[in-house]
């Protein structure tokens, strides 16, 4: 049975091509929030971002070139959209969503000392309404903001943030994974089975030379989300070692970690530890195929 989810105060439910304005009237309207001008200097950053325990640093920061450029559009054209914050305990600003923005005005008040970069327009939620249930609506804003609105988010990005928004979600009222998979695959325009797949793509699941050959599109990610994750860490770097000699060790594992190959060995994984004359006796001809000459 789903669970009510109308305590959540934030609408997120879009795709990413077509995300929605946090400013519109009726966002507004539905969580009774107004804009308002803040001063730019009381903005901190969001205390879980950098938090070693709840791990919201996922995304990359931007470029100093590419924050000059945006820099640059917002002289030009000014602050268009509000960031979202929550006032603390000590009067300042957590910021929730914003935070390039709120760099690029920092950045054209050191540069010009114009007053007119003194505050930004701001939507100000509560201490009390970010808080509560464990941080959920906070970690929503600040992880849902930016799925839908950075561009060439990494699978393996996507992937912890998606854990995170299912961590949320399930603090709201989630019993049921399948509750907050589908939440997230409606917020994103994702199938669930896409969303599934993509919260494998973390650490805890992949060594880091399979997260990245996942990243750059050399693994599938239905081999690596589904299967390869399955397998322990211990037997995902046998593979990865096994696979050093050959030419171009990447192009092979991209051939012969295949959805078949990838559950026979999590098959065999089953009964005992994988060993290398095991690989070498369960797809030899794999292997030989992509020898190099």
């Amino acid at each position: 049975m789903r669970r009510d989810f109308s305590n959540v105060s934030f609408d997120f439910a879009s795709s990413r091509d077509a995300a929605p304005s946090i400013f519109s009237e009726d966002v507004l309207k539905k969580t009774g929030k107004m804009i308002e001008e803040i001063p730019v200097d009381k903005i901190v950053e969001y205390r879980r971002e950098q938090d070693q325990d709840t791990s919201l640093l996922i995304f990359r920061d931007y470029s100093s070139e590419k924050l000059k450029r945006l820099a640059e559009d917002v002289q030009q054209h000014g602050v268009l959209e509000p960031v979202l914050v929550f006032k603390n305990e000590n009067k300042q600003f957590e910021l929730l969503a914003g935070k390039h923005r709120t760099k690029a005005v920092k950045l054209l008040k050191s540069e010009t000392n114009d007053i007119k970069w003194n505050t930004v327009p701001a939507i100000v939620y509560t201490f009390e309404e970010v808080s509560k249930n464990d941080w959920a609506l906070g970690d929503l804003i600040y992880v849902n903001t930016n799925v839908l609105r950075r561009e060439g988010l990494t699978f393996s990005e996507m992937g912890m943030a998606y854990n995170r928004m299912f961590t949320a979600y399930a603090h709201v009222g989630s019993s049921r994974e399948k509750d907050a998979n589908e939440l997230i695959a409606e917020n994103t325009g994702l199938s669930v089975s896409k969303v599934r797949a993509i919260r494998n793509i973390v650490p805890e699941k992949l060594i880091v030379p399979f997260l990245e050959m996942t990243d750059d599109h050399k693994l599938s990610l239905t081999v690596a989300g589904q299967d390869l994750c399955r397998l322990s860490k211990t037997s995902q770097q046998l593979v990865y070692d096994w696979a050093e000699l050959q030419e171009d060790r990447e192009r092979f594992l991209s051939k012969y970690l295949t959805k078949q190959n990838v559950r026979v060995l999590c098959t065999t994984e089953k009964e005992h530890a994988l060993t290398e004359d095991e690989l070498n006796a369960l797809l030899e001809e794999d292997k030989e195929e992509f020898k190099a000459p």
